[in-house]
């Protein structure tokens, strides 16, 4: 059993560019490492407690909230879920969704605390810095684009 739970979500947009937001507090335990691998999805993480851990769909709200967009004027499809990674101690649940508008610059509640909106970036920008569990999330994210196009 895993220690910690965590949802992460691939915000895309239409030119098909990642959101993205640095970490700014190191947990090497979950694969951050300031300022080396530091570029991360939004990806929430809860420590698992007993029985008594939050549901997954309220992890997810809260990386919405806490690392995207804290002004509730963020427009997305409906996240689905695509797999899941195990990075360290922790197992990622992994979210899509496509962006459709949002404020000009989205903010969460934990903006230059927890994390720094980088915006919106490439997949190269993204892997130059990633932590831990980012490639396994895009290599989930190009199967889901793959089945996708077979439909």
């Amino acid at each position: 059993m895993f220690q910690y739970q965590s949802a992460a979500l691939v915000l895309v947009d239409a030119r098909g560019r990642f959101y993205c937001v640095r970490e700014l507090q190191s947990k090497p335990a979950i694969g951050k490492i300031v300022g080396s691998k530091d570029y991360s999805f939004p990806w929430e993480t809860r420590e698992v407690i007993g029985e008594h851990h939050e549901r997954l769909w309220l992890t997810l709200h809260r990386t919405i909230v806490e690392e995207i967009d804290a002004t509730d004027t963020l427009d997305i499809d409906f996240p689905v879920p695509i797999g899941r990674v195990d990075v360290h101690a922790s197992t990622a649940h992994v979210f899509v969704a496509r962006f459709k508008s949002g404020p000009e610059e989205m903010r969460g509640t934990h903006a230059g605390i927890e994390v720094e909106p980088l915006g919106w970036l490439t997949r190269e920008e993204l892997l130059s810095r990633c932590r831990d569990g980012v490639r396994e999330i895009i290599a989930l994210w190009d199967r889901h684009q793959q089945e996708c196009q077979a439909c």
